[in-house]
C-alpha cells in the first residue's frame, strides 16, 4: 500500500496535466532505534508521525528505507531482527532494500523478514549459484494517486562480505552495483515514468550511479552521516539523511510524465525530536515489544561520570579483553562500537545498545610476525616476540577472509556479557 494512500494525503484521481507532483520521504540506517534517544530524538512511532504530517500536504508521497532497518537494540539481538519490520509495517513504508546488518542473523532469516513486512523488499544485486533471490524481488513498479509510476531498484554494496561474520550470507555475493543497475533500468524504464535506485552503499557506489542512464534518483543509506547537500549531475540525484532515524529526507519533485524525467526537485532533511505526538498504532507494539526485554535491560549498572567519544569507547571495550582474558593486547573493530556513554546513570540497555552484536570473545596465542601489519604497527609489537591477543570473532573472520592472518583460536564468551560483568565490577566509569 502507498503511503500516500496509507495516510490519507492524496487525491483519487490522475490530474489532466503532465507536470505532476511527488514527495519522497527517506530514512536509513534506522538499525532498530524503536525507542527514542536520551535526547527525545527519533522513535519509530515518532517517525511515524512524522510521515504522516509530511505526507499530509503532498499531492503524492511515497516513504522509502534504504536499509540497516535492523541489528542496534535489545528487541532486535533477542527477536532476530523480525520485530523491526513488524513494527515498521505500521509505520507507512512503501519500500526498502537491503543492507549488510540485514544479514546479521544469517541470510535465511531474511525470509522472515519479507514474511513481516507489509511492504516489499528489494534486491536486484545478490546471486547465489543455485540461483533464487532475497526478500520480494529485484525491482517494483508503485503507481502514486496522482498517476505517476515510480519504478524502484534495491541494491547493497558489493562490500558485503567485509561488513558481516563470514558465513552470514552463505554462498550469496553481492554483484557490482553500477553493472546491475545499469542492466536493469531499460526495461525497468519502459514501465515507469521515472526510476528510483533504492541502495545501501559506499560513497564510491553512489557517485558511480550518477552517470548511469534513467536512473533520476538515489535513495541511499550506509554512511551514517547523512548528507550536507544531494549529489547531482544534470539529471540524477543522490540522497542520505543521518542513522538511527534522527532525521527524515524530504525530497519534492515535479515529474513530467509526458516526457519521463524530474522537471525540478528540492530536498530538506526533517529532524525527529519529539515535537509531533507519536503515532498510536505503532507506539502499541514497540510498547509491546520494549515490554518483553524492558526487566532484562532497564536495570542500573554503574555511574558514568563523563561523555565517552567514539574512540574512548573503543579503548574501553579493549581494556575490559585485555583484563578479563589475561592478554598482553586487545584489539576491536572501530565499527563496533554502535553508541556512546554519556555521563549520568548507565543502563544495562546502554551496553547491549553499545555492543548489540552477538560477537565472541577470542584469544590467540601468536608471534608478532604472524599478526596483521595494522595490529603490529598499532602496537609496536616486536616480530619475534610472542603475544596473548584477545579480539573477536568477527575480526579473526576478517583477518582470514583478507588473507592478513590465519590462526588457530580459543572461543569464548559473548563480548557484551564480558563488558556488563567488567563494567559492574568497576563500580563508576
Amino acid at each position: 500500500m502507498l503511503a500516500a494512500l496509507f495516510w490519507g494525503c492524496a487525491g483519487a484521481a490522475a490530474p489532466d496535466s503532465p507536470q505532476r507532483p511527488l514527495t519522497i520521504l527517506h530514512t536509513n540506517d534506522l538499525h532498530a532505534r524503536l525507542l527514542p534517544d536520551g535526547e527525545g530524538r527519533g522513535g519509530f512511532a515518532e517517525l511515524a508521525a512524522v510521515f504522516r504530517q509530511q505526507c499530509a500536504d503532498a499531492e503524492a508521497c511515497l516513504v522509502l528505507d534504504a536499509g540497516d532497518m535492523v541489528q542496534g537494540s535489545p528487541v532486535s539481538t533477542l527477536f532476530e531482527g523480525v520485530p523491526v519490520y513488524e513494527v515498521a509495517s505500521r509505520m507507512g513504508f512503501d519500500a526498502s532494500t537491503l543492507g549488510n546488518h540485514e544479514f546479521d542473523y544469517g541470510w535465511a532469516k531474511i525470509a522472515q523478514f519479507a514474511d513481516a513486512a507489509n511492504f516489499p523488499i528489494l534486491n536486484a544485486n545478490m546471486t547465489h549459484p543455485a540461483g533464487g533471490r532475497l526478500g520480494d524481488g529485484p525491482t517494483t513498479v508503485l503507481t502514486t494517486a496522482n498517476g505517476i509510476r515510480v519504478g524502484i531498484v534495491g541494491v547493497v554494496t558489493e562490500s558485503l562480505p567485509y561488513l558481516v561474520a563470514p558465513g552470514a550470507p552463505g554462498d550469496w555475493r553481492a554483484l557490482p552495483v553500477r553493472e546491475t543497475v545499469a542492466s536493469i533500468v531499460p526495461a525497468l524504464r519502459s514501465r515507469s515514468d521515472i526510476v528510483v535506485v533504492l541502495g545501501h552503499l559506499t560513497d564510491e557506489e553512489e557517485a558511480g550511479l550518477l552517470d548511469v542512464p534513467g536512473v533520476d534518483v538515489v535513495v541511499s543509506g550506509h554512511d551514517h552521516r547523512g548528507l550536507g547537500e544531494p549529489l547531482t549531475d544534470d539529471d540524477t540525484v543522490v540522497v542520505r539523511v543521518r542513522a538511527w532515524g534522527l532525521e527524515v529526507g524530504r525530497l519534492d519533485t515535479v515529474v513530467d510524465v509526458s516526457a519521463d524525467r524530474i522537471a525540478s526537485w528540492s530536498w530538506n532533511r526533517v529532524a525527529v525530536r519529539g515535537e509531533v505526538e507519536p503515532d498510536p498504532a505503532t507506539l502499541r507494539i514497540v510498547r509491546g515489544w520494549e515490554a518483553q526485554v524492558s526487566e532484562l535491560v532497564d536495570v542500573p549498572l554503574v555511574h558514568v561520570t563523563r561523555d565517552h567519544d567514539r574512540q574512548e569507547m573503543k579503548r574501553l571495550f579493549e581494556r575490559a579483553l585485555r583484563e578479563e582474558t589475561g592478554a598482553d593486547l586487545a584489539h576491536i573493530n572501530s565499527g563496533a562500537v554502535r553508541e556512546n556513554f554519556s555521563e549520568g546513570q548507565l543502563l544495562v540497555r546502554g551496553v547491549w545498545n553499545a555492543m548489540p552484536f552477538d560477537d565472541r570473545v577470542v584469544t590467540v596465542t601468536a608471534r608478532g610476525s604472524q599478526l596483521p601489519a595494522s595490529i603490529r604497527q598499532e602496537h609496536g609489537l616486536a616480530d619475534d616476540s610472542t603475544y596473548k591477543v584477545a579480539t573477536i570473532d568477527f575480526v579473526v573472520g576478517q583477518w582470514k577472509l583478507r588473507g592478513s592472518a590465519d590462526l588457530e583460536v580459543e572461543e569464548g564468551e559473548v563480548l557484551r556479557d564480558l563488558l556488563l560483568r567488567w563494567i559492574a565490577a568497576q563500580g563508576r566509569l
